[in-house]
């Protein structure tokens, strides 16, 4: 269930933006342009059907805090009609989430947290009485079937969560099932923190991994996944491709189900272990470890996945990316320009830049914008 067209709305830079996507995809710009905010909204979608959409919202300051930042007008959004909209069309179903700033309650501190106005799931272009599947305006739901007939869900949801994370019973709702199973698929790799103390050059608990952790974690277990399930040819190609033959092996030096990483490269007479090689390099391994899933979901989206990367790296990561989207749908945002040449000229990645106007994050109509 791939993305076909993504509207934000009045979400911190971006007054109103609408990207259409194809199967790879790559977004980029000047710093601040509003690249991240594309990669958050995204993100906010998925913890959402998870039912984390409050605490997320909690953990950026409150639902004013990731309202549209630019100008607007006081009296409109004190009155409380100011809305968040984050809306998908997949090739399947289209889901649409408007989120507000709930109704005071007298005595609650809870004044911050995000209330959800509506949310609307369709079948095709733009929703109506008859391709509506469900129907939520605040605390009524309806839900439509194939006759367009109307029920009305009979219990309170939580007004500060989607319906999507309420609604789980695939036998009762199973369009509802299926685009909250398809969401939730989604994978996102923002940055893996590789420091002194970080837990990827630590020993890792050896439990077959087929999907690496967004922090990755548990990296060591996850390649040694691929080595037994999937194609081990193709992850010591790109390895060797990066660092000049480099290989690496997973052991288990003191048969304590613990996991270890060694990296044996050219002209040294020993392997390193994890703790010892560069961010780069840890970080790099990390993407192909990512991108190389033998579980591979039907959208990744990267955040600026080149930082941290030697530019000799760039053709690697590129092609690496363009492989991962013969199976998945990718999204990438990244300011690198030569990341950018190598995907659009090479491999025909669908190019979208942003810029900073007088109306917030909004497509450039410089097409030279990232080779400046």
């Amino acid at each position: 269930m791939t993305i076909k067209l993504l509207t934000i709305e009045s979400y911190r830079s971006i007054q109103k933006l609408e990207l259409n996507l194809q199967q790879l995809n790559l977004i980029t710009g000047h710093n601040g342009c509003g690249k991240s905010n594309v990669y958050k909204a995204l993100n906010l979608l998925a913890q959402a059907v998870n039912g984390q959409l409050a605490s997320n919202i909690a953990n950026e300051g409150g639902i004013p805090s990731i309202m549209w930042s630019g100008h607007r007008n006081r009296t409109k959004f004190n009155d409380r009609s100011s809305r968040l909209n984050l809306s998908v069309n997949t090739n399947e179903y289209c889901y649409r989430m408007s989120i507000g700033i709930p109704i005071p309650v007298p005595g609650s501190m809870f004044y911050l947290d995000p209330e959800v106005k509506e949310e609307q799931i369709w079948v095709g272009p733009k929703p109506r009485i008859s391709n509506l599947i469900l129907d939520r305006k605040a605390n009524t739901t309806f839900t439509y079937d194939l006759n367009n007939q109307k029920t009305t869900y009979p219990f309170c949801l939580n007004l500060s969560e989607s319906v999507l994370a309420q609604l789980k019973e695939p036998q009762r709702y199973p369009e509802l099932f299926n685009l909250s199973s398809a969401i939730r698929n989604w994978r996102f790799y923002h940055s893996f923190q590789t420091g002194t103390n970080s837990l990827i050059r630590a020993p890792q608990a050896s439990v077959r991994s087929t999907i690496l952790n967004d922090d990755g974690s548990n990296l060591a277990a996850a390649i040694r996944t691929i080595y037994e399930i999937d194609d081990i040819e193709l992850f010591n190609e790109l390895i060797a491709d990066a660092f000049n033959g480099a290989q690496i092996d997973i052991v288990d030096p003191h048969q304590k189900a613990k996991f270890e990483i060694k990296f044996k490269q050219a002209n040294l007479f020993r392997a390193l272990e994890a703790s010892e090689l560069s961010d780069g390099t840890l970080k790099y391994i990390c993407l192909v470890t990512a991108l190389l899933t033998p579980r591979p979901p039907e959208v990744l989206i990267l955040n600026e996945p080149e930082m941290s990367l030697h530019p000799d790296l760039i053709p690697h990561l590129a092609k690496l990316i363009a492989n991962a989207s013969n199976n998945s749908q990718i999204i990438v945002t990244s300011h690198s320009r030569e990341l950018q040449a190598k995907l659009t000229t090479r491999y025909h990645a669908n190019l979208i830049q942003l810029e900073l106007g007088n109306n917030g994050t909004q497509i450039s109509g410089n097409n030279d914008l990232g080779n400046e």
